[in-house]
């Protein structure tokens, strides 16, 4: 493989890193985990609900959900905590990520396989803490309080952003391991 196309091709993993980190992130700070209309069968007027990890508006009123609960509801801290430390590690593959490319430029390739190593345990995490905090979101709070409302996008970005991560990690890793291989 060209060095070239190996920066073609760490490049587009590291892209695709950063592309789930950001929507992972538009997910965790959008409204728009669980929705829901309520309508009235015969003047037609309708309400739409939604809610996300932090607040709840009813139309164009909205509401932090840490003022509805007098002690916020602790699975729901716990989804919030998981996907924030799930971004962390994601930012952090998408760094390191950086940085191999700059070491793949500069000629040193094993250096830049240690940072694709090191890349792929981060994206690793990253995945792991977004998808559990989404998988305690669905068994825990939509159950307990939403669960007559829809799932939505906010919600299906998060495991979008997580399931991206990965993707990058094996754009980043493959053309290392490719290059080491042959030297």
């Amino acid at each position: 493989m060209a060095t070239g196309l190996l920066l073609v091709v760490i490049s587009v993993g590291a892209l695709t890193i950063f592309v789930g980190d950001i929507l992972c992130t538009v997910g965790l700070t959008t409204n728009y985990w669980a929705t829901m209309t309520i309508s009235e069968d015969e003047g037609g007027a309708s309400l739409k609900v939604i809610a996300g990890l932090y607040q709840m508006c009813i139309e164009k009123v909205c509401v932090y959900l840490d003022d509805i609960w007098e002690d916020p509801y602790d699975d729901l801290k716990t989804t919030r905590g998981l996907i924030i430390s799930g971004l962390v590690f994601g930012y952090l593959a998408g760094l390191v990520a950086l940085v191999g490319i700059l070491q793949a430029l500069i000629g040193k390739i094993q250096a830049g396989g240690i940072a694709a190593g090191v890349c792929a345990g981060l994206s690793f995490l990253s995945f792991i803490f977004t998808i559990s905090g989404v998988i305690v979101y669905r068994t825990t709070v939509y159950d307990d309080f939403f669960s007559d409302f829809d799932l939505d996008y906010s919600f299906t970005l998060c495991i979008v952003g997580a399931c991206l991560l990965p993707i990058g990690v094996g754009l980043v890793l493959i053309p290392f391991i490719f290059q080491i291989n042959q030297s």
